[in-house]
C-alpha cells in the first residue's frame, strides 16, 4: 500500500532536483568572468568560477590574446581571483581595461627605449664630432625623455624590452 506514495515522493524528489540542476546550469551559463589559464593567457569563462560538487561550472569562452605577466599589477588581483564577474558586456569591458593598461605599459617602455636609442646615437655623433674637432651645433638633439612606465606596470622585460635597453649607452661606446 506505501509502495506507490513512497515511488511518487522519489519521483517528484527526482523531476525536483533535476529541474532544479537545470534552471541552476541554464543560470550560470549567463553568467562571465576573467581568469588567466594555465598557459598564462587572459581568457573569458563562461560560466561559474567555484566548482561545485566536484564539477566545473565554467568553460573558456574567449582567449583575449594578453599574456597574465604584461598585465599591470592593479589588475593581477581581478584576474587571478576571477573576481570581475557578470554579463558578456560587463566582462569585455573589463577586459577592454585591461588591454589599454597593458597598451600604456607597453607604449611607455617603447618610447623609453626609442628615446634611449636617440640619445646614445645623439652621445655617439657628439663623440666623432669631437674626435674629428667639428662643430656639434649641426648635430640635431634627441627629443625630452618621456615619462617612464608606471608603478603598477610589469618588468619591461615582460613586453620584451631588456632594461638595458631603457638606459641611454654611455658617450665613449658604441
Amino acid at each position: 500500500r506505501r509502495w506507490p506514495i513512497v515511488t511518487t515522493a522519489l519521483g517528484v524528489l527526482l523531476a525536483v532536483v533535476i529541474g532544479g540542476g537545470y534552471i541552476f546550469y541554464r543560470v550560470s551559463q549567463n553568467q562571465y568572468y576573467v581568469a588567466a589559464d594555465n598557459s598564462g593567457q587572459v581568457v573569458i569563462y563562461r560560466g561559474i568560477s567555484q566548482k561545485i560538487a566536484g564539477f566545473s561550472w565554467s568553460s573558456p569562452y574567449q582567449v583575449t590574446g594578453i599574456e597574465l605577466s604584461q598585465v599591470p599589477s592593479n589588475y593581477q588581483q581581478t584576474v587571478k581571483t576571477a573576481y570581475s564577474t557578470g554579463s558578456l558586456t560587463q566582462v569585455r569591458s573589463t577586459v577592454t581595461n585591461i588591454r589599454a593598461a597593458v597598451d600604456d605599459c607597453r607604449n611607455a617602455y617603447a618610447a623609453l627605449e626609442n628615446w634611449a636609442a636617440a640619445v646614445t646615437r645623439y652621445n655617439i655623433a657628439v663623440a666623432q664630432a669631437h674626435k674629428a674637432k667639428q662643430p656639434i651645433k649641426n648635430i640635431p638633439k634627441p627629443p625630452a625623455q618621456p615619462a617612464g612606465a608606471g608603478a603598477m606596470c610589469p618588468s619591461s622585460a615582460a613586453y620584451g624590452i631588456p632594461a638595458s635597453d631603457l638606459t641611454p649607452a654611455a658617450a665613449g661606446s658604441s
